[in-house]
């Protein structure tokens, strides 16, 4: 999901996550598939900003789960990096179990020493993450921001060279 800041991309982002974590209504009419949460975000707070939201969203917030760092090999705590921390992502998600949807918000956060203008370098963390997706029936939900400068966003409104792989059973 790619949008300019303050639209609502990471309220957005959590009323799905409310909506499944109690396996209630989408708008259309059909239902969330119930099922746990798993929320990587670099931009609001946990207590501040995101659970007031997901209670306001009504959310059953035992079945929301935030990861906001890894422990290294040496047990220093840093922040996730999905070019290096899918293995550790794959663990959290099967410790949780039966979570349905990983939010990434926003995605450039988590994208470690990456250049995010580079097309390579970003698939390099996008197709395995996609793998990672579709290997452990996940949906994963990336917020992006386009890019701030005006010829950027004239010739790339939804994050440069960002790419998007195709959608993989979101919901269903």
């Amino acid at each position: 999901m790619a949008g300019d800041a303050g639209l609502g991309k990471s309220q957005v982002a959590l009323d799905i996550a409310a909506r499944i974590s109690i396996g209630a209504a989408w708008p259309d009419g059909g239902r969330a598939p119930r099922g746990n949460v798993v929320i990587l975000s670099a931009e609001d707070g946990h207590a501040d900003t995101i659970r007031p939201r997901l209670d306001a969203a009504g959310a059953d917030v035992t079945r929301i789960h935030a990861l906001s760092a890894v422990t290294d090999e040496n047990g220093t705590r840093r922040t996730f990096d999905l070019g290096a921390d899918l293995a550790a992502l794959e663990k959290a998600i099967c410790e949780i179990g039966d979570v349905t949807l990983v939010i990434v918000d926003p995605i450039t956060s988590y994208m470690g020493c990456v250049d995010s203008h580079r097309m390579v370098d970003v698939r390099r963390v996008l197709e395995p993450l996609a793998a990672f997706a579709e290997s452990n029936n996940v949906a994963v939900l990336a917020i992006s921001h386009p890019p701030k400068s005006t010829p950027a966003r004239q010739s790339m409104p939804s994050r440069g060279p960002m790419p998007t792989s195709q959608p993989r059973g979101w919901f269903s």
